[in-house]
């Protein structure tokens, strides 16, 4: 019996979901950011949460099962759209960590503008943390980018070894 390829509806869904892998990348960036910031300093409110609460978050394990759910979830979504073609799986992953390569640089090039979009107690926390800010990301991008990289080589790997634009149900 033939396995049915994931066809367009597949590649539409591995598309959509290798985008919100690049943003749940991006999101834990920032979030790894915060997480080393709130040991030196007295968080603000954010709207309707309180100081306390952030500080209490970014202490606890809650930071990081938050920010691994983010990132597991879209990456098990494409494992499993593609798990008949695991070619297309590390196609899908390396894409999206080259594209959180991009949008993490974009995101510490434009640090010192997205700072004045928050208010006036967090601008006062982060002013001096720019520089800082832009170094981290820069890191953050050189992992992702040997990430999306082992992911692209893999890919081709796979294809030169497989022969040809079809691969075979294994």
């Amino acid at each position: 019996m033939k396995k049915k390829s994931p066809g367009l509806l597949g590649a539409l869904f591995s598309a959509i979901f290798s985008l919100l892998l690049s943003i749940s990348l991006v999101l834990l960036v920032i979030g790894l950011f915060i997480y080393g910031l709130n040991e030196n300093v007295i968080m603000p409110d954010a709207g309707p949460i309180s100081g306390d609460w952030l500080a209490a978050f970014f202490d606890s394990w809650y930071c990081f099962v938050l920010g691994g759910v983010l990132v597991l979830v879209p990456a098990l979504s494409i494992l499993l759209i593609n798990r008949h073609r695991i070619r297309r799986f590390f196609l899908a992953a390396g894409c999206a960590a080259i594209v959180s390569v991009v949008i993490s640089i974009a995101v510490s090039m434009t640090g010192l503008r997205m700072l004045k979009l928050l208010s006036g107690a967090w601008q006062d926390i982060l002013v001096n943390t720019t520089v800082m800010f832009r170094d981290f990301c820069v890191v953050c991008a050189m992992i992702l980018f040997v990430i999306g990289a082992g992911c692209l080589s893999i890919y081709s790997c796979i294809a030169v070894v497989k022969g040809g634009r079809r691969e075979k149900d294994t």
